[in-house]
Order: C-alpha cells, then sequence, then structure tokens
C-alpha cells in the first residue's frame, strides 16, 4: 500500500498577498469591462456634444436668414456733399439726384450774460473768473511778476504790474454789459506778453496772452463765469438775486419747479432737458449765458413765462430774448420744383429717407444711388452653406464605416438615428418650399445645390454656392429670393363641435409653433387653455377670466376670440397649422426640435450621462464586493497560518515526547 502525500510546513513558504494580488485581478476583469463601457459612453457623449455645437450654429445662421429683410437689404451710394440716406428692403433700384437750397434749423433764444462779473478785491482762488489763476510767475515787456492766487486779490496783481513795470498802466475794466470784467495794458510803446519761463497761466487766464494790439492789450473776452455748480442764492448775478423758496416757471406749457436755496443752475439746465418740454437748455461758457433750442426744427416758437412771483427766465434774460426762429428744409430732385420740409429728414421716394446735413454747392446736386446690397446677401448665404457643411461633415465622420485594416469607423458608426440627421437636413435642402410666394421652390434655383446632375459618386457630400447664380436671381427678383428663406405663415382655425363658451375666433395669429390649444370652461367665467406644440416641446397652461359676450385678445397670440352670450360648461379646440414654410424655415423648426433646448441631441446626451452614472454606480458595488471578498480571504488566510503555527507546536511537542518514551525502552 502505498504511503499518503503529505506536505508539511505549506504556509511558511506560502506568499499571501501575492496570492491575494492574482485573485484580485481575476475578479476585476469585469469591473475592466465597464471601464471601457464608460469610456465608449464618455467618447460618445463627447461627439454628440461636438455634433450638438455644430448643429446650433448651423441653428444660429437659419435663424438670421429667416429675417424678412435677411437677403433683400438696399444700400445706398451717394456721390457728392450735403446729404445723407438709407433705404429699406422695399425701395426701388435707381439713382437721383438732390439740390439742397437750405437745411432746416431749431428756434433759438439766448439769455443774457449771467454773471455780475470779478470782485478785484477777492481771492484770485475764489473769484468767479473762468479759469483760476495757478501760483508761479508771468512776464509782461521782460519783466517778472510773482503771483500766489491763495493770497493774491486782481488787485494785488494789476497794482504790482503798475508799480514794477515801467511805462504800463495795467486796470480792471467794464465789458458791453457793465461788468468788470476786461483787463486793460496800456503803455507808451509795444507791450510784449509772457516768456518760456512763465509758470504761472495768469496772462491766459485774464485772455491777455491771445490779445491783438501793440501800445494796448486787452482781454479778448469777459474773464467772469457764474458758478453752475453753486446754489442759485448763492450765485453772482448779474441782475441781483432770484425770489426764495419753492418756485416754477412755464416752458412749451410744461412746468419747471425749482428752488434758488436748494438748486443749481446745473440742477435747473437738467430738469429742463429732462420735462419733455421740447427744447435744449445749454450753458455757453463762451457769452456767460443759457441757450434754449427747439427739439424740433422748423418755425416754432418757444413759449416761456415765469409762474407767480418766480423771476428765473427774467434774471437769466430768457424771457425777453429775441428768438431766432429756425427755418424750414428748402430742396429739390432730380432738379424739379422747390419742396419745403421742417425737418431735414424726407422720405423722397418710397422707401429712400434722405437727410439733409448741408446746402449743396450751387450747380452741384449729390447724386444718391440705391442698389440691392448682394454682397452682404452673398456673406449670409456663405456663412450659412459653411455652417450646413460643417455640421453635415460631422454626422458623416461620427457615423463612418471603414472595413479597411488600416481604417477607422466613426465613434457613432451603426446610430441610425444620428445618420438620419445628416440625411434629413440634406432632404430638407433639397425639397420644395410649401407654398410660398414668388417664383422659386427649390434651392437650385438660386444657386444651392449638391453638384450638377450626373456628378460622381462621392463628390456630391456638400453644399455647393453658385454665387453668380445667386446674384442674377436676387437682381431680377428679390423678392422671390426672400421668400426662399423667410417666408412662412401659420393659422389658427378653432375646430367644430367645441362645447365652451367660445362662439368664434378672428384674426391673424401671430404665435410660431403649430399645435393645439385644448380649452376647458368651467362655465362660470373661468378658462383653462393648453397649449401642445407640434414639435413635442413641454405644453404650456394659462388661465383667463371671461364675460358672456365680451371679446378677448389676450387668450390666443394675435387672435380676438369671441364669448358667447351665455357662458356655459364645456371644452373647444383650436388648431394651429403651418400653411406655407419656405425651405430655410422647415430647416429652422426641424433644429429646433433637434438641437433647440431640450432638444433630441441634447436628450441623447442626457442618455449617455445616465449610461455613465450607471457603469460608474456598477463600479462602485463591484469594487466594493471584491474589497469586501479580499478581506475576507485575507482573514482566512491568517487563521490557517496560524492553525498551522498550532499544529507546528503541537507536532513538535510530540516529536519531543517520543523520544522521550524512546530513551525509556528496555535495553537502551
Amino acid at each position: 500500500m502505498t504511503d499518503p502525500v503529505r506536505i508539511g510546513g505549506f504556509f511558511s513558504l506560502f506568499d499571501t498577498e501575492a496570492v491575494l494580488t492574482q485573485l484580485r485581478r481575476a475578479r476585476e476583469v469585469p469591473l475592466h469591462r465597464l471601464e471601457v463601457q464608460k469610456a465608449r459612453a464618455d467618447a460618445r457623449k463627447a461627439a454628440v456634444a461636438d455634433l450638438a455645437s455644430k448643429f446650433n450654429a448651423l441653428r444660429s445662421r437659419t435663424n438670421t436668414l429667416v429675417n424678412s429683410l435677411s437677403v433683400s437689404q438696399k444700400s445706398v451710394d451717394i456721390s457728392g456733399s450735403g446729404v445723407t440716406a438709407n433705404a429699406t428692403a422695399s425701395a426701388l433700384t435707381g439713382s437721383f439726384t438732390v439740390d439742397v437750397h437750405q437745411i432746416a434749423t431749431a428756434t433759438r433764444a439766448t439769455g443774457v450774460p449771467l454773471s455780475a462779473g470779478v470782485d478785484d478785491n477777492e481771492l484770485l482762488s475764489q473769484n468767479t473768473m473762468a479759469e483760476k489763476v495757478t501760483a508761479g510767475s508771468f512776464t509782461i515787456n521782460g519783466v517778472s511778476i510773482d503771483v500766489d492766487p491763495e493770497v493774491d486779490t486782481l488787485n494785488d496783481v494789476l497794482a504790482r504790474i503798475n508799480n514794477d513795470i515801467p511805462d504800463v498802466t495795467a486796470t480792471l475794466e467794464n465789458d458791453a454789459h457793465g461788468r468788470p470784467n476786461i483787463v486793460r495794458l496800456e503803455s507808451g510803446s509795444d507791450i510784449t506778453l509772457g516768456s518760456g519761463a512763465d509758470t504761472s497761466n495768469f496772462l491766459k487766464a485774464t485772455k491777455l496772452l491771445a490779445s491783438p494790439g501793440t501800445t494796448v492789450r486787452e482781454s479778448t473776452d469777459g474773464i467772469s463765469r457764474l458758478d453752475r455748480s453753486a446754489k442759485i442764492v448763492d450765485a453772482a448775478f448779474l441782475d441781483g438775486p432770484q425770489v426764495t423758496g419753492d418756485q416754477s416757471f412755464t416752458i412749451n406749457g410744461v412746468t419747471i419747479d425749482y428752488n434758488i436755496e436748494n438748486d443749481s443752475l446745473n440742477d435747473v439746465i437738467n430738469r429742463i432737458n429732462g420735462s419733455g418740454a421740447g427744447v435744449r437748455a445749454s450753458y455757453d461758457s463762451v457769452s456767460d449765458s443759457i441757450t434754449l433750442q427747439h427739439s424740433d426744427t422748423g418755425s416754432i416758437e418757444i413759449s416761456m413765462q415765469d409762474d407767480g412771483d418766480a423771476d428765473f427766465l427774467e434774471k437769466t434774460g430768457l424771457l425777453n430774448a429775441t428768438q431766432a426762429l429756425g427755418q424750414n428744409a428748402e430742396y429739390s430732385i432730380d432738379g424739379g420744383p422747390t419742396q419745403y420740409s421742417d425737418t431735414n429728414t424726407v422720405q423722397v421716394r418710397s422707401g429712400v429717407n434722405v437727410t439733409f446735413t448741408a446746402a449743396t454747392p450751387e450747380g452741384e446736386p449729390a447724386t444718391v444711388n440705391v442698389k440691392q446690397d448682394t454682397d452682404g446677401a452673398v456673406a449670409a448665404v456663405k456663412a450659412f452653406v459653411d455652417e450646413f457643411n460643417a455640421a453635415l461633415s460631422a454626422v458623416q465622420s461620427l457615423t463612418k464605416a471603414d472595413p479597411s485594416e488600416d481604417g477607422e469607423s466613426g465613434i457613432l458608426v451603426g446610430d441610425s438615428s444620428i445618420r438620419q440627421l445628416g440625411a434629413s437636413i440634406r432632404g430638407i435642402i433639397t425639397g420644395v418650399a410649401n407654398n410660398i410666394p414668388g417664383n422659386f421652390d427649390h434651392m437650385a434655383q438660386i444657386g444651392l445645390t449638391f453638384g450638377k446632375v450626373g456628378s460622381a459618386v462621392g463628390t456630391t457630400n456638400t453644399l455647393e454656392f453658385d454665387e453668380q447664380k445667386f446674384r442674377e436671381a436676387l437682381e431680377s427678383d428679390p423678392a422671390s429670393v426672400q421668400a426662399m428663406f423667410s417666408a412662412r405663415s401659420v393659422d389658427a382655425t378653432l375646430e367644430d363641435g367645441g362645447t365652451s363658451s367660445i362662439e368664434a375666433l378672428s384674426g391673424t395669429y401671430s404665435g410660431s409653433k403649430p399645435g393645439t390649444y385644448e380649452i376647458s370652461d368651467n362655465g362660470s367665467g373661468v378658462l383653462t387653455v393648453t397649449f401642445n406644440p407640434l414639435d413635442g416641446s413641454d405644453p404650456t397652461t394659462t388661465f383667463h377670466s371671461i364675460e358672456a359676450g365680451e371679446d378677448y385678445t389676450n387668450i390666443i397670440p394675435g387672435m380676438t376670440v369671441h364669448i358667447a352670450d351665455t357662458l356655459q360648461e364645456g371644452t373647444s379646440t383650436i388648431t394651429v397649422e403651418e400653411t406655407s414654410s419656405s425651405i430655410v424655415q422647415q430647416l429652422r423648426g426641424f433644429l429646433d426640435i433637434q438641437a433647440g433646448p431640450g432638444g433630441a441631441l441634447a436628450r441623447r446626451q442626457d442618455r449617455y450621462d445616465a449610461i455613465i452614472k450607471d457603469v460608474q454606480r456598477r463600479q462602485e458595488v463591484m469594487e466594493d464586493r471584491i474589497e469586501r471578498e479580499m478581506d475576507r480571504l485575507r482573514d482566512k488566510f491568517t487563521a490557517m497560518e496560524m492553525a498551522q503555527a498550532r499544529a507546528s507546536s503541537t507536532l513538535q511537542s510530540l516529536e519531543a515526547m517520543m523520544q522521550q518514551l524512546s530513551q525509556m525502552r528496555p535495553g537502551r
């Protein structure tokens, strides 16, 4: 009989962690498969996101092209001077001449100078000079005069000139309005002003530096100005202080309130301009006065009055100012009779507005040429074609199947729904417009095709733009070309058999989506209206209060809902159908469903998100299960090692006893 196989000291040579590592690797094989599945879902989600961005770019272009003026704008060229012009899409092309004999002007009223003049005994830093004097020195006839506005008055400086400069007399004179406002220098010989070494602006601030003359030099204009930012009560007006308290004045029938203790001149000017009185008030720093200019051109008088005890208009000189009445524009078209306008912008032809900016030279009229803006239209269509081909190319790249050994198929190969997107947009572009006005119904008629008939296979994968053919179509029939891009109509119809209080429907529907309005009437004056869009987007519900025999324009967009004389409980349906649609409008509708918010491509990305989250969850569960299994095995191996250790100890004890027994045998 063969002895049994015995393994001694097994655990003394057994590498527990190496065994566990091998077991973990075996258990992680499904985990790696999940990682591959997650990576594939991530890649497909990214591919769909990129595709969605391209479809959204195309959608943006279609939104531009469906504008009613997207390819039918007119441009204007002008030769000559005196006019500007613009033309709408409805303007007829062609040229005409414009003679501007005079432009329209607005009525103006200018008040009197406001400030009381310069107080020559007040510090230069605090007086009413329009330009404040800076510290330093200035030169007259080669003699330098020092000035410090924080210490000196104007009288001090004039005295210094009189004392330090021989044969020069400096005085402060009254201006034409009787105000001390002009600095005068007089000498028996020529007076030289200024030096490159001057550091004070005194000569400029007193308006002497630019003064003409030789032996006499004086300020070219009054040097004082009213402080517009100070409260009116504190400003030194030429005609003295104004009436205090809450006051008002009226311009063109509009009342302007003010209080001289609370308001500055700037406050009142701003209040006039914001009042809607039809005038523009401004302060003229040269004349130190207020000017009112009518907002409208033409011979329109500005009416003004101080209310009650108020005297603002009187003290500023506006009340009794001589108004320079505006004049009407005078012009002629193509050398015809003189025409008149109270404004400078006139419609000289249907859709063409001309603005007069100046009188044209005698015998040199401006020429206005209105033409089709084909360059802008071509650029818009080219941009559309580029985005279309980018979207189509993305679909083709993502879904291509390459059976060659070295080739690489698209990440979404075999995805028929994505492949169908490309087929759909191509089908729309090569399809027929639905019941639109004009002479075109195929894009090929205006230069957009996938290549000529009979083109070789593989050469018709992109949309091609025949620019010359498009330009010719646009020049000959711009309205029909525009219809190919923007024409669309949607009608709403009240279906027969309704039992609600709605009796009839009239008007032109102004909504954008086809669908149905389901209306529920509780018979007590409340309608519940739910619109279900045909494109599958979320329905919307609104509630409306109604009364018997009344009409309502806020229930259905653009429509008038007529309520019967007697309210009744029931339901009605209003169907909204698209009755005509251009090819680009059809494409936009399709792209809204596919690439718009919550559209098919967004939902596809959401599905990949769900797959990725599910895989991640399964990975976490599997990783937790593997970890727990490894912990159990590790515990078992530890227990086995401990048992082996105990068995080894017992064996050693038995061997020792055997030796002892052997030594106790007789004869030993």
